[in-house]
Order: C-alpha cells, then structure tokens, then sequence
C-alpha cells in the first residue's frame, strides 16, 4: 500500500486521548485521491489506501488502540507508528480526527435553554398506569412508600385504565387506603370520573379541536390496549414538571448488576446485554439499591446537557467516549440535553416473543448457551437481566421499559393512545423534536414482576409479525418513504409528517408497508444468517435459527401483500385505517403543545 500524501504534522500522540476518524465530506478525486474536509472546515488530500485504512478507525479509541487494530486487519500495513501518530496529529488539528473536547470544546454550554439541571429532589411527580391488574398495585406502592422520596410535596397519581368495573372498584378501594397512609394531597386517583372532567377541561378551552383530543384521551371499551391513552393524562397533569412513569408490577427495589461500575458514564449507543436466571433465587444475591439511591444517581445527569455535565468534573459523571461512532458523536454537541432516563429490567424483562434470544451481543449469547438444557429452559420462558453494565448516554431510545424518568419541562410530544410500541414512537418523536437529545440508561434494573409468570411460544415455525405502530414509527427513521418533507424541530413538522402520509395514495401506503416489512425481517435474518456461518454453532442452536429463518425468508418472500398484525382491518382496508391513524395523529400532535401549556396551569384531577 502506498501511504504518501500529505505532510506529517508532530508527533505527540499521548496528548490526543481518545480519536475518531469522522470527516464532515468525503469525496474521490482522480488519482487515488481523496478529499478530506474537517469539521473545523480545513482540507486535506490523502490517497486512497490511507482512506482504507482509516475507515477501520471511526469509533474512539486510543491511538494505541487504532494503531494495533490496523495492524491486525491489514498484514501488509507498512505504515511505521511514528509516521501514523504524525498523521493523526495532522488530522485532528484539521478536525478529520475527532476527540471528545473537540465535540464538546470547553465543556461550558451557551445556553440556549433556560432550564437547569433536575437534581433528585425536584423530581416529585409519579404516574402509575394500572389496567385490570389491582393484585400488584399495594405491592408497588409499599415499595415506593418506604423508598424515602415521597415528602409534602410529592404527587402520585395512579391513572386507571382498566374496562372491568370490578377492577376500577379495587382500584378505588386501594388508593383510599393508601392516601390515608401517604396522604389526602400526595396520593391521586385518577380513574373515569377524572379522564372525563380532564378531556372536558380541554375541550372547553380547544373546541375546534374536539376530535384531537378524544383521540388522545377518549376511553376505549373493548379493541387494541390504549396504554398511550394513560402516559398522555399523565402529561397533561404533569405539564412542566420532570416526572416518572410506573406499570404497576414493578418493585422498587433496584438490582446493581455483579461487578458493575459505579462511576464514570458510557456515551454512544451499545446493544443492552442479558443474563439468564435458571430461578429467582438466582440473582436474589444482587446487591439492592435504595430507589432513592437510584434517582441520586442520575444527579446531575437527568435535566442537564453534555456541556453541563463534562464542566462538572464529577468523577460519578465522567463521560467516557470509548466505542461511541463518529457519525453519533457528531450528532451531539454540549447544549445536547438529557430528556429522558431509564433503568434496566430484571425478572420478566417485559418482551412478548422469545426471537429477541436469536439477536443476542457477546458475552449474552453465550450465557444463554452455556447448555442445552439451559438454553431450552430459558427459551420457553424464565427470570431475566436486560440492561447496560456500565451507565450510558445514547441516542438509541428504542428500550423504554416499566421505569421512565421524563423531562416534561419540554414540551414532550404525545404517546400514540392504543396498540402496543406506543413507547418506541414516542421516543423516535422526542429525538425528532429534540435533535442532540439524548438518554440516560442507567446500570440500576427495576425488578418487573407479574402475577402471572410470562411463558414463551417455543414454536419457531410461526413467522414474526409486526405492528402498524412500528410501521409509523419508520415515518420518522430510514424507511420513510420517499420524498416526504417535514421540518424537525417542532411539532407542525412532525405533524407534517404523518398529514403528508395521510395525503398519500393507497397504493404508495401499500408500498410503505411492503417495504417496512421486508426490511424488518431483513434486518433480523442478517443477524440470524451471520450466526448460523459461524463454524462453532452448536446443533441444537442451528435448528431453530434455521427453522426461524426460514420460515421468516419464506414469508418474506410470498406475491401476496401481508397484514400487520394488530390492524382489525382486512389487508385491503389497510392502507385506508392507516392513511386515517397518519391523518388524526399529525393533526393531535399539532394542537397537543398548546394542550399541554393549557393544562401546566389549568388541569387538575381534585
């Protein structure tokens, strides 16, 4: 390989921390060339093999680090190391290289936002969202009674969206007992009564706005679960406050993972990992953390932007860039805020279908596969950690699960109010709002507990179906479709993005579904596809990835269009529900920020 191109600058690799290569444009030039423009707008020429090679380096890590990679992937490298420090040196002057104080300069933000950091003891408002489940309410409240947060200022609001009455009942009864332990003014019931003088509050003050808002609050008897319906009461009654999202079977009692860090914060999205519990004795040894504890953790952090938090010098919230992209890391900046924070699940970890067991990161995977007997026990279902080992600020908000800390001082779009993945839309919806906005995952799991132990389907044969939710949850992702416009930044352009699609033809919408479905499954079958190359697979493991890819290429494959699965409608009255759900969902979500400062001030449950 020939390495001659530009000038080398000097060597002082030591100086330079963590590096990433991540040029703002990359373009060929005749010659082997290519033009390199740096974030800092400098240019510099490179020949192409040097390009190669630094494509390898676009996640940060150490020079060291970079330099040994390099070696490993291309044998022939002939680049001495005193040459490849100068040209990283050369380059980071240029801004191609990034380091993390080139993204965040000095760590002071310029403030365009007035607001300041949430510290733990201004996050007083909590919202349990309970449906037909009263068994598991007590238990959740005795946790969260004795977890020393709730003082003369807390709320609680319990938001029942259950349809049997005898449910409503024992909900009514429990809360009554509760607010004589906690408190008349702490503990609220927010049951039909409330739903309906709170949707007639907002309806006096937005009548032109009537079918918005029965859309995002009306009750539902029967059809989908509308557990949207609940999350956007609880933003009306929330409105400028941080808050925290409960379901009703979880515990309080925080679980740190075996020998997971308790300082320093990961920054860059990184799949969460799994363990896997034979019973629940298993991880009954994992130290447990007050939840007092687990919201002190999030100090500093929660409510305050990267700037803010690099300034600190808090060695608790040393933000540590190591593995994090180029490409992510130049989607943020120092005023970057922190909206939301979550932790992770341990016992039922929440997810329906046992297929996320054939998706699994090292070192997951071979846990699960530590034997047969093992593997197969787990697969029909059992106890389990889904988490981050280490404390991390990412972009991906695609796991939001029982535990939910919201900044909803911003203005927080809506939840869509039934079918399930509300979450997932929501969280592409904040990042469309708030672009540089990130989340806070913390390495504390909330014990999730059902009454009712989840057991998984242990037939693979069944293809994966997927839902019109994460149908429009791609609106705003990769697989929108072509040519939509939609400015982001507010709510009129995210509106705007459902509006368009509502304006669409049949056909386009059946082709928007045909895409979406093939590129979910594809992405699934690349995963299952690179597993079964491996040499070391053990057979009972390739059966069923083979019988689940299988069975899913093959439905990916058929002429005839397939359904989504939670959509009533027959396929051929698809693409009309959905062009309706696009058409009163944008319209909801450009009238919802002058509902939500209507109800900061003027919404109440008592």
């Amino acid at each position: 390989m020939n390495y001659d191109a530009i000038s080398f600058g000097s060597s002082d690799p030591s100086s330079l921390g963590l590096i990433c290569f991540s040029p703002q444009l990359l373009l060929n030039l005749p010659g082997q060339r290519i033009l390199l423009v740096g974030v800092t707008g400098e240019r510099r020429v490179i020949n192409r093999d040097l390009g190669t090679v630094f494509e390898a380096c676009r996640s940060f890590q150490t020079v060291d680090q970079h330099f040994e990679k390099l070696h490993n992937m291309f044998r022939g490298l002939s680049l001495p190391r005193s040459d490849f420090d100068s040209l990283v040196n050369n380059l980071t002057a240029a801004g191609i290289f990034l380091t993390p104080s080139s993204l965040l300069g000095s760590g002071i933000d310029t403030g365009q936002s007035a607001r300041k950091p949430v510290s733990p003891e201004t996050i007083r408002d909590f919202c349990i969202t309970v449906a037909d489940r009263p068994s598991t309410l007590s238990r959740l409240l005795t946790t969260l009674a004795e977890a020393d947060i709730i003082d003369g200022r807390a709320r609680i609001f319990i938001i029942d969206d259950s349809r049997l009455p005898a449910s409503i009942r024992a909900y009514r009864t429990i809360v009554g007992e509760w607010k004589e332990c906690l408190g008349q003014g702490r503990v609220h019931y927010v049951g039909p009564e409330s739903h309906a003088r709170i949707i007639g509050q907002a309806l006096s003050a937005f009548p032109e706005a009537r079918n918005e808002i029965e859309f995002l609050l009306g009750h539902r008897e029967e059809g989908p679960p509308t557990y949207g319906r609940a999350r956007n009461i609880a933003l009306l009654l929330t409105a400028s406050r941080p808050m925290v999202f409960f379901d009703e079977d979880i515990v309080l009692c925080p679980r740190l993972p075996e020998k997971a860090p308790r300082t320093g914060i990961a920054v860059g999205s990184s799949p969460r990992q799994a363990r896997f519990f034979a019973s629940r004795d298993d991880w009954a040894d994992w130290e447990n953390v007050s939840f007092s504890a687990a919201l002190d953790s999030i100090k500093g952090v929660f409510g305050a932007t990267l700037g803010e938090i690099q300034g600190r010098g808090d060695r608790y919230c040393d933000l540590d860039f190591a593995g994090c992209s180029g490409s992510e890391a130049r989607s943020l900046g120092p005023e970057s805020p922190v909206l939301l924070a979550g932790f992770g699940a341990i016992g039922d970890v929440g997810i329906k279908q046992n297929t996320w067991l054939f998706s699994l990161p090292e070192p997951s995977r071979s846990r699960l596969l530590q034997s047969e007997g093992f593997y197969h026990k787990i697969k029909r279902g059992g106890d389990a950690w889904l988490g981050q080992e280490k404390a991390r600020l990412t972009r991906d908000f695609s796991i939001l699960n029982q535990a939910l800390v919201v900044d909803n001082r911003f203005s927080m779009p809506p939840f869509f109010p039934f079918f399930r993945n509300e979450d997932k839309l929501f969280a592409e919806s904040v990042k469309y709002l708030f672009p540089g906005s990130m989340m806070l995952e913390s390495n504390l799991a909330i014990p999730h507990l059902p009454e009712i132990p989840r057991t998984w389907d242990a037939d693979l044969s069944e293809p994966l179906r997927f839902g019109v939710l994460g149908l429009m949850t791609s609106v705003l992702g990769a697989t929108a479709p072509a040519g939509l416009k939609g400015g982001a930044g507010d709510f009129q352009g995210l509106g705007a993005r459902f509006l368009e699609l509502a304006a669409r033809s049949n056909s386009d919408v059946e082709k928007w579904i045909d895409v979406y479905l093939i590129q979910s499954t594809l992405q699934r079958l690349r995963v299952w596809n690179a597993e079964l190359g491996r040499s070391d697979l053990e057979p009972w493991r390739r059966r069923d990835l083979e019988i689940l890819a299988q069975a899913n290429e093959a439905e990916m494959l058929k002429n005839e269009p397939q359904p989504l699965s939670d959509l009533g409608a027959s396929v051929e009255n698809q693409p009309n529900e959905i062009r309706h759900l696009c058409k009163v969902f944008g319209s909801a979500i450009q009238v919802w920020p002058e509902i939500l400062e209507y109800a900061s001030e003027s919404i109440c449950v008592d």
